[in-house]
């Protein structure tokens, strides 16, 4: 129900009812006539069940994230991503914005805005991905009407960005990486660079491996608890990135006489989250790479180590 009522000499305004059967008004109409007809139409929209309530878009992104954020189901890993870029990024720029006062000309400046702040790409084509799924989810709950932000092309400078060409190491590299990484780093180190070039196996199924996931030189990814990850300061074994990393791998012969002797004389890991994800299988009994304190070396550590190693940083 809406209708007009005067409030000055030449001033009208619509008053309506709420979903939760308050009253609540819009002012500004200068003429009867014009507030009249806005009342008929919230009636009109209220009937066909389209009407949206203009206070409910005055919530802040703020307000909205936090509802927003409590009901996601996804990977722990995922959430922490999402949690940093909401407080490092979204909520920044937007927090105290209303949800009806984001436009697509303000998100484009933005974008801009983080470009020139010197942010990849691939980091800001993130942070547009969760604002954009924070307002398609208000627009789903009645909040506004659509989400601002547009998914074609806009006209523009072309791009003319140049790919980084990869490089790959060669057998001979590969083994000088690995003898500068056990200098460094043990036997251990020195082994994992060896056997993540000749089987392919990503940081976190190598991290994850155990003793009984290696016989007779091949390596058996497990397909439920066969990658150690990570999120949060916590650690648990989960399935592999994809279904394809569970196929058995492989190893070198040159990495044989180390792998018996790290295989030997590993003992039992500490890597014992308190509850592992449902499908996620218990903590490893006995990790297959584990670092002189005999516990289940990072995925992080890792990387860095590597990194350091092919000069990356």
């Amino acid at each position: 129900m809406a209708w007009a009522e005067q409030i000055g000499t030449q001033s009208w305004r619509v008053r309506y009812r709420t979903d939760n059967g308050h009253t609540a008004s819009i002012s500004g109409f200068t003429t009867q006539r014009a507030a009249d007809n806005y009342a008929a139409d919230i009636e009109t929209d209220q009937r066909r069940n389209t009407w949206l309530d203009p206070t409910r878009g005055r919530t802040t992104v703020a307000q909205w994230v936090t509802t927003w954020f409590a009901a996601l189901d996804l990977d722990p890993r995922t959430i922490d991503n999402y949690r940093s870029v909401l407080r490092c990024h979204i909520l920044l720029r937007w927090g105290a914005t209303p949800l009806n006062a984001i436009t697509a000309l303000g998100v484009n400046k933005w974008i801009c805005d983080l470009r020139q702040l010197g942010y990849a790409n691939t980091t800001v084509a993130t942070i547009v991905k969760v604002l954009s799924m924070i307002l398609t989810d208000a627009a789903d709950e009645h909040l506004i009407p659509a989400n601002p932000i547009r998914r074609y092309r806009r006209r523009g400078r072309r791009s003319h960005r140049i790919e980084r060409e990869r490089v790959w190491a060669s057998p001979t590299e590969v083994l000088r990486i690995a003898e500068q990484a056990a200098a460094l780093g043990g036997d251990t180190a020195g082994l994992l660079i060896i056997t993540a070039a000749w089987t392919g196996c990503r940081w976190g199924e190598l991290t994850g491996l155990r003793r009984d996931n290696v016989d007779r030189g091949v390596l058996i990814i497990d397909p439920r608890t066969g990658a150690l990850h990570e999120s949060a300061h916590t650690r648990w074994l989960g399935s592999p990135k994809t279904p394809s990393s569970a196929q058995p791998s492989p190893c070198h012969r040159s990495s044989s006489p180390c792998c018996a002797n790290t295989l030997s004389g590993t003992t039992t890991s500490s890597c014992s989250p308190p509850k592992p994800e449902p499908g996620c299988g218990a903590a490893p009994s006995s990790a297959a790479y584990s670092n002189p304190r005999s516990t289940a070396t990072k995925t992080a550590r890792c990387q860095a180590s590597a990194r350091r190693q092919f000069g990356q940083d």
